[in-house]
């Protein structure tokens, strides 16, 4: 018997606001871009992934997947195949969230203040005052 698994983790930064639509049935669907960066010595790379919710998730999407909110999302990849206006065949993979944590706005990108060189940075506010529940 062969045994297989399609599970994804990652943790990152959303790239734009949720986008909230509702199926014919009037079930909710939301999606957004989802930032992750590897960090190394040779310069940092950006993957960009295509996030899926549905349901009451996607409710909680469309309020707190906000441009810049971390968030950590399992799920499963899913190629989708269509056809564009031209008849092209494209394709595109995504990730269908089963569960989501909001955790929270990215800090201002403003750099730190320092008293003088080589001195430690303080603290960097988080970008609005609104508390995002977990």
């Amino acid at each position: 018997m062969a045994f297989s698994v399609n599970h994804v983790h990652i943790l990152g930064n959303v790239g734009q606001d949720a986008v909230v639509r509702y199926t014919q049935a009037g079930k909710p669907v939301a999606s957004f871009s989802l930032a992750t960066t590897e960090w190394s010595p040779d310069g940092d790379k950006t993957e960009w992934h295509n996030i899926t919710v549905w349901g009451k998730l996607a409710e909680l999407a469309g309020r707190f997947a906000l441009k810049g909110t971390q968030v950590h999302v399992q799920g499963r990849l899913q190629t989708r195949e269509w056809q564009d206006k031209e008849g092209n065949t494209r394709k595109s993979t995504e990730i269908v969230a089963r569960d989501a944590v909001f955790l929270g706005r990215r800090p201002k990108t403003e750099a730190p203040k320092r008293d003088k060189p080589g001195a430690a940075a303080e603290a960097i506010p988080y970008t609005d005052d609104e508390s995002v529940p977990f």
